[in-house]
């Protein structure tokens, strides 16, 4: 091989260093916008003395807010160029934090505070992101997306303790501060090392143009969506955002309410950020290979199956064994609420509009956790735990399945149809 060829076999791998940034920003912006004020909260409670509803009203501003920057996404990043914009949005992060920082038990900057988080959010997770995974990617889109999303999991894994670290030996604010400085790091990130397309480099997608290799090969099933079938899927990401989100804040409270104590909950699911990250590294190889109409209705399958399971937990036969089982069940098919959403707007879009639709999948799923949320409270009022949550959980979980494969199917066989494709 000689120099010249040596010199573009390396480049044609940069999109993987797009990867590795983007692991890093969506660490902070969808991992530790929302960790680093829950390992913090109670701290937060104690020094400015305010009450437990100001602080879960709180997340309910921040959650607003995302929602509202989503669906701003498309505006804004019709204006402003993709690498910019993503960088300007997790800047927003550094001034989330630092408002924190200076509020000094002001609650009223803290709520203004969450409002510039949540945009953080918006503008700088999974929208950016996507669109920056289908520039740069033709093969191996799905792994891509999955090794990203993998970084909340290490968040969980790992922030909570460095943020109680600062918070025990040096104070708070120290905490923000930190956290507001990690979010300048990664918006700088972004500008040293994206480009919003390979172009600029003067490169293709990855994979592009390359002869598929048989045993490693990507998916190329196309699909013609009417508005339809973008409904249908609209209908299947409002079911994630309470089968997905929901879940994850009642886990441990499903198992003391039903006699465990908190040390047994927390062992049960201390290796849980670890199986999610793992799940996410099978799925994404797993939907390289078969397309999502072919597969998705097996992680949703799995979803059901381990809400049901989980669901039992008030009853005399449930098990740490069970719960392990319900634990790695969600592990394998939760990527359909993360990965799989990304997936959704690059696939299923009406005229073609990936931006439009992307936009439209993830303010829905924002709406679907925030409407759907209550649903765990009320349930735990009447019967005094969570069994009956996770059970219409299991049934949301068959609901998206039915959904979602309509959508596929029906799109898939409109471009047959419209290509003279007898398949």
């Amino acid at each position: 091989m000689n120099r010249t060829q040596l010199k573009q076999s390396n480049k044609i791998f940069y999109g993987w260093w797009i990867v590795a940034v983007c692991f890093f920003v969506l660490f902070f912006t969808l991992g530790v916008a929302v960790t680093a004020f829950s390992a913090t909260s109670a701290f937060l409670v104690e020094e400015w003395g305010i009450a437990q509803t100001q602080i879960t009203s709180m997340v309910t501003v921040r959650t607003f807010s995302s929602v509202i920057a989503m669906y701003l996404c498309g505006f804004y990043y019709a204006k402003i160029n993709l690498r910019l914009g993503f960088s300007l949005g997790t800047l927003m992060g550094t001034v989330g934090y630092a408002l924190f920082a200076i509020a000094n038990g002001n609650v009223a900057i803290g709520y203004i505070a969450m409002i510039v988080i949540g945009a953080c959010r918006g503008f700088g997770g999974m929208y950016a992101i996507s669109l920056l995974m289908e520039k740069w990617f033709f093969k191996r889109k799905a792994v891509a997306i999955a090794i990203i999303t993998t970084s909340s999991g290490f968040t969980t894994m790992i922030m909570p303790k460095i943020l109680v670290y600062f918070v025990n030996n040096y104070s708070l604010n120290a905490s923000f501060w930190f956290t507001a400085a990690m979010f300048a790091v990664a918006a700088a990130l972004i500008l040293l090392v994206i480009k919003s397309t390979p172009e600029e480099m003067g490169l293709i997608r990855y994979g592009e143009g390359q002869e598929a290799d048989a045993a490693k090969r990507v998916v190329t099933e196309k699909y013609e969506a009417e508005f339809k079938h973008c409904v249908y899927l609209m209908v299947a990401v409002f079911c994630i955002g309470g089968i997905c989100y929901v879940q994850g804040q009642i886990r441990t409270l499903n198992l003391t309410t039903a006699g465990w104590t908190a040390a047994e909950a927390a062992q049960s699911l201390s290796k849980y950020g670890l199986l999610i990250i793992l799940g996410k590294l099978v799925y994404g190889p797993i939907s390289d290979r078969y397309s999502q109409r072919q597969i998705s209705w097996l992680w949703y399958l799995l979803i059901a199956v381990s809400h049901a399971i989980y669901a039992l937990a008030p009853t005399s036969f449930f098990s740490p064994v069970m719960a392990w089982i319900s634990h790695l069940l969600y592990a394998l098919g939760g990527p359909i609420c993360t990965v799989g959403l990304a997936l959704y707007g690059i696939e299923i879009a009406y005229k073609g509009d990936t931006v439009k639709w992307i936009r439209n999948y993830l303010v829905i799923y924002n709406v679907g956790s925030l409407l759907l949320t209550p649903l765990a409270g009320i349930s735990a009022d009447l019967t005094g735990n969570y069994s009956l949550c996770f059970w219409v959980l299991a049934v949301m979980s068959i609901v998206a399945l039915v959904f979602a494969q309509m959508a596929y199917s029906g799109a898939y066989k409109n471009y047959n149809k419209l290509h003279g494709n007898q398949k």
